[in-house]
């Protein structure tokens, strides 16, 4: 029990919500979850909104989210900032959150469920590993033009910053330490799955 009834009520009703947001007919695969809910956005899922409760996810619904996963990284997920999982297509322009959305939903995933196979499988004809590979290292090859080079640079186009004001552009801090993080989980994945030399590599 809480000691607080207000807490309690946003406790459970969080959890009454993501079970409200379920369908298991708008997809190709089994469960979705809709973030947008069952009247707004009936077949589409968010890279962003998804990951922001991607532990949940693991917890409630496993393979629900590992095939998600695998369908989202099967697509261009850098046109578009969902996927309408009725037709299996990108939705809307790149958002400069999809790196971050997809590793740590596929991060959250193998953290609840132990399961590390998920890494090697195929999709859109690479192995996993290797999209969260090319997303952890961007900062080799999207460098900022200017100072010394090593933030990445998302460019000044306002649609892929949607909830950001106007000047918040280039190299945006978040996201710059965002891609700190993911270098590291990238190395904890690794050594999960049984590769400690290139873990070591990522961690430096």
């Amino acid at each position: 029990p809480f000691a607080d009834p207000g807490l309690e009520k946003s406790y459970y009703t969080s959890a009454l919500e993501a079970i409200y947001v379920r369908n298991k007919h708008s997809g190709q695969f089994g469960s979705i979850y809709l973030p947008g809910g069952p009247r707004l956005g009936p077949t589409t899922t968010f890279y962003w909104d998804v990951v922001e409760w991607a532990r949940v996810y693991a917890l409630l619904d496993p393979q629900s989210l590992r095939d998600w996963i695998v369908a989202c990284l099967s697509n261009p997920y850098d046109r578009g900032m969902a996927m309408d999982c009725k037709n299996l297509l990108p939705i809307g322009n790149y958002y400069s959150a999809n790196d971050f959305s997809l590793f740590r939903s596929v991060e959250c995933y193998v953290g609840i469920t132990g399961d590390t196979s998920v890494l090697d499988e195929l999709a859109g004809g690479r192995p996993i590993i290797e999209h969260l590979r090319e997303m952890a290292f961007r900062p080799l090859v999207k460098n900022a033009a200017f100072g010394e080079g090593i933030l990445v640079d998302f460019g000044d186009d306002p649609w892929e910053l949607l909830e950001a004001v106007p000047n918040y552009r280039h190299a945006v801090v978040s996201f710059n330490a965002a891609y700190v993080g993911m270098l590291r989980g990238f190395a904890d994945l690794l050594s999960w799955s049984e590769q400690p030399a290139e873990a070591s590599a990522a961690r430096e």
